[in-house]
């Protein structure tokens, strides 16, 4: 077929400058395969549009116009490969890829008149995009809108296409650009604006809540940091989702085999939509999963909703934090954009955080709608294709919207009442919690009770109670318990009360502890743990004082004796506490009815995280973190390593609490070695990890056994 001929012999006719528009009045006959229709004189489309109007006029709901855009990409494409393969005339090719251009600006919109409620599978619409394109082709040729000649709406605008595949794709290319376009942007000019204010206020404390109760202090910045990750995870959940939208039915034509279309069709058109919009669409692999499933598009409105969740949880907190200004919270001061009452003089509303609400109920309805079409549809057709699209867009257009207002209306322009969140820090009780671990959870849920009861604040019912002054100033420090970390812990951060029988600086080994064997003296020095920790550890003072410690070299094949803690005359009975013995590095004893692995696991638990081993430079070394972290997880309050010629300490400023000092030179009540010791010391302390390591593995599980007396 010559390029220059239509159908037929069709010769190439002259093409108008006629800007879009009909100035006719009155009726006009259209005909269809049904028979003849009359339309009105001043539109565009055709018989099948109007046949559709008068059986569809359910409502106010339009076929959104960005569908019909979405079309104008699927039929100028379709046309540009038919004309490319011979199938198309390059005149109409050219000429209905010129009026999909009309299309896709939206300069046709008015010629668009469908409702949503249609038939399911989208045909009308698609022919409706049909019959505009062809009587606007006709137009700027010079003929008879109508006569259906030289472009016909089925047999060149609709060539090697079906409604089945051809209104999927423009369902995807539509929700694909709302949402990439718009609603992930807004999305993220809010995430920007809501961290941009948590950085302003990362250092301004104020009380937590948790059950709509106080609870411990967090800065604004913290609390404002919640929201901004929120965002980010919606945003990247919806960018997921509508990635999933890049999947196009095109080329599946009536049941997903493709019947009409030339092979590859359904690849080229994809191919030049992507290269028309800039976005990576794609024919779907399978197109009868294409055709008979909505299922991206199910997702991806999930996307929204999920997005839609996380926005209400962040503009209802909003309006709770400003709400006042006497008798809520007020923490917040909200801007004043308009009078919120027509009876009540001065009051003023938080009508975004309101409207964000109302938008955000509104796209969780329309996930409703969706699914259930989604789930619908028989065999080789989802016939639920409008109401999906409708709710998709309607939804990605007011999240877009609705982003954008509650940013520039409510979120820029919100400031803080820092008198009030200071009033708020000065009357918490929850602060209460910095002390638990250093007086135990009773005694500060008498503390908080009686501050409560008797409308003190904290430190009036701490000093109350026998709480020092100076400890309640070091640990309950509001700025500072926003930053993690527990007193109770060798971490520098809240500060630490000494436990009674705390047991540091002494340089050689407590009177207690007996050396069994022939374990080198510099070895035993360098895995000696310190026993300072117990009382702790076994939760109490009475129990801490009736715990022993020991200390197991099994690598080298040697023990140490159970020993009594620092502080009980009485000395260990026979039976009075367990031994655990791993064959490895260290083990520790309790009371008996402890049940020893237990206090073990307590251990582990109490102090995991919090090893310190100083390290002090290779050949300095005598590390113990290696040795000790696989069995214990548990920190080494202190050692001795022979080379540095002092007490290591780790953590809590061990020395400064003890206020005492090491005598120089000295290692468990030895000289301090030579190069040579220290080098044998580290090696010796190697193999016996390597040892233990080895033994660990083949004595599994750990036994128990009866400790000794001492």
């Amino acid at each position: 077929m010559a390029a220059a001929e239509g159908t037929a012999g069709e010769q190439r006719p002259k093409i108008l400058d006629i800007p879009v528009g009909l100035r006719a009045t009155g009726m006009r006959r259209e005909f269809d395969s049904l028979g003849d229709v009359e339309v009105p004189a001043d539109r565009y489309w055709g018989a099948q549009t109007q046949r559709s109007l008068e059986h569809f006029n359910i409502g106010r709901d339009r076929m959104p116009k960005e569908v019909y855009h979405a079309y104008g990409y699927v039929k100028k494409a379709a046309a540009l490969v038919n004309s490319r393969a011979g199938r198309l005339p390059d005149w109409k090719g050219e000429l209905i890829a010129r009026v999909s251009d009309e299309v896709i600006s939206g300069a046709l919109d008015e010629h668009f008149p469908l409702y949503v409620f249609q038939t399911g599978s989208g045909t009308q619409s698609n022919m409706n995009v049909n019959e505009v394109i062809a009587n606007r082709c006709i137009q700027l040729t010079g003929g008879t809108l109508g006569s259906q000649r030289p472009v016909h709406p089925n047999d060149h605008v609709n060539m090697g296409q079906s409604s089945n595949d051809t209104f999927p794709t423009a369902m995807h290319i539509a929700a694909h650009k709302m949402t990439a376009e718009r609603t992930i942007p807004a999305m993220r000019r809010l995430r920007d604006a809501v961290k941009g204010k948590s950085e302003y206020w990362a250092n301004v404390v104020k009380i937590g809540r948790t059950h709509l109760e106080d609870a411990t202090p967090l800065t604004v910045g913290q609390e404002w940091s919640g929201y901004a990750g929120a965002l980010d995870d919606a945003i990247a959940e919806v960018e997921h989702v509508t990635h999933g939208l890049l999947k196009l039915a095109m080329g599946g034509t009536a049941v997903g085999t493709g019947l009409n279309a030339p092979a590859g069709f359904g690849e080229q058109v994809a191919a030049e939509i992507a290269r028309m919009t800039g976005a990576a669409f794609q024919t779907a692999g399978n197109k009868f999963t294409a055709q008979g499933t909505l299922d991206r598009m199910v997702r991806a409105h999930a996307g929204l909703k999920a997005a839609a969740v996380t926005l209400f949880k962040i503009a209802n907190d909003l309006r709770w934090l400003g709400s006042g200004p006497r008798t809520g919270l007020h923490e917040l001061i909200l801007p004043s954009n308009e009078p919120g009452s027509s009876i009540m003089p001065g009051k003023v509303n938080p009508t975004q955080a309101e409207a964000m609400l109302m938008v955000a109920i509104q796209v969780i309805a329309s996930d409703v709608a969706v699914t259930m079409g989604g789930a619908e549809g028989n065999f080789e057709l989802n016939a639920f294709r409008p109401i999906l699209i409708s709710n998709y867009l309607h939804s990605a257009l007011i999240l877009a919207d609705m982003c954008d207002h509650f940013r520039t209306f409510m979120v820029d322009g919100a400031q803080l009442n820092e008198p009030k969140l200071k009033e708020n820090i000065d009357r918490s009780v929850m602060m209460v919690t910095a002390l638990s671990p250093v007086i135990g959870y009773d005694r500060a849920s008498v503390i908080s009770h009686y501050a409560i009861d008797h409308d003190l604040t904290l430190k009036q019912a701490a000093l109350a109670n026998g709480v020092g002054e100076e400890l309640f100033d070091r640990v309950v420090n509001p700025l500072q318990l926003t930053r993690g970390g527990s007193a109770d812990l060798a971490d520098g951060r809240l500060g630490r009360e000494a436990p009674e029988n705390l047991h540091i600086g002494a340089p050689s080994v407590p009177a207690c502890w007996k050396r069994v064997g022939a374990v080198p003296d510099r070895l035993f020095c360098n895995m000696l743990l310190s026993a300072s920790l117990m009382p702790a550890v076994l939760g109490g003072e009475s129990r801490g004082k009736r715990a022993a410690v020991a200390v197991a070299f099994a690598g080298a094949g040697e023990a140490v004796e159970e020993v009594d803690l620092p502080g009980n005359p009485e000395g260990c009975e026979p039976g009075s506490a367990v031994l655990l013995e791993a064959g490895l590095g260290g083990v520790l004893a309790g009371p008996e009815d402890d049940g020893g692995v237990d206090l073990l696991a307590a251990f582990r638990v109490r102090y995991g995280e919090c090893q310190r081993v100083l390290d002090r430079g290779v050949g300095e070394q005598c590390r113990l973190d290696g040795f000790w972290r696989d069995f214990l997880a548990a920190p080494v309050d202190h050692v001795f390593c022979p080379a540095a010629e002092e007490q290591v300490t780790v953590g809590v400023q061990a020395a400064q609490v003890a206020g005492a000092e090491p005598p120089a030179g000295e290692c468990c009540g030895r000289g301090g070695p030579g190069a040579s010791e220290t080098l044998i010391c580290a090696l010796l302390t190697i193999l016996a990890f390597v040892f233990a390591q080895v033994r660990r593995l083949a004595l599994h599980p750990y036994r128990v056994r009866p400790a000794r007396a001492c």
